[in-house]
C-alpha cells in the first residue's frame, strides 16, 4: 500500500496497521508511507466479500493497494469499488494440512453452475459439491465426509472444480 500522510505521523499509521492483527514493514519517502502487510500465521485469511480491509483514523489518503494470494498471484484490488475477477481461478484451501474441516474458495469472471469434486488419492470420487453463484469469489467448506456423510481418513485428496470450460485441480491434506 502507498498513502499519503496528509500531515499524519508515520509512526501513529503504521500502529493503528500493526494493531489489526498484520505483520508489516514500511518506509517513509517525504509524506508518503509505503506499507508492506501480510500474515503468515496459518489459515489467516481476509474473507470475500468484506467491504473494509483496513481501518485507518489518522488522516491519509491511499494512493495505490495491491494484494496477492498464498501463491503469489496478484488479486484485483480496488480504493472503494466492487472489481469483479478477470479469470476462472481454483484457490488453494484453507488451512492445509486441516482437521476437521477446509475451506475452498474459487474464482467466477461470470455467473456460473459449478462442481466440485472431492477425490481420493486413487483418483475416486469421495464427495461432489455443486451449485449456482454469481460472479465473484464463491468459498465452499468440506467437512472431511464421503458423499454418505461417514467421516473420510487421513491422507491426500484432490479437489477440482469443472465450471462452463473451466476445470483446475488441487491437492490438500487432512491430518487427524
Amino acid at each position: 500500500m502507498r498513502a499519503r500522510l496528509n500531515g499524519a505521523d508515520a509512526a501513529t499509521v503504521v500502529a493503528e496497521l500493526a494493531a489489526q492483527s498484520l505483520e508489516l514493514a514500511y518506509s517513509t519517502e517525504g509524506d508518503v508511507l509505503n506499507v508492506v502487510m501480510y500474515s503468515d500465521a496459518l489459515g489467516a485469511k481476509v474473507n470475500a466479500g468484506e467491504r473494509q480491509i483496513l481501518t485507518i483514523g489518522a488522516e491519509v489518503t491511499i494512493e495505490h493497494i495491491e494484494a496477492a494470494d498464498y501463491d503469489g498471484n496478484l488479486l484485483n484490488s480496488s480504493l472503494g469499488k466492487t472489481v469483479l475477477p478477470e479469470e476462472f481461478a481454483l484457490i488453494q484451501n484453507y488451512p492445509n494440512p486441516f482437521n476437521p474441516e477446509t475451506t475452498i474458495s474459487f474464482s467466477l469472471p461470470k455467473a456460473s453452475e459449478w462442481t466440485m469434486t472431492i477425490l481420493n488419492i486413487s483418483g475416486q470420487i469421495v464427495k461432489r459439491l455443486s451449485g449456482s453463484s454469481p460472479a465473484g469469489v464463491t468459498s465452499v467448506v468440506w467437512d472431511a465426509t464421503d458423499q454418505a456423510g461417514a467421516t473420510v481418513a487421513t491422507g491426500v485428496y484432490l479437489y477440482r472444480l469443472d465450471a462452463g470450460e473451466f476445470s483446475s485441480t488441487r491437492k490438500m491434506v487432512l491430518m487427524k
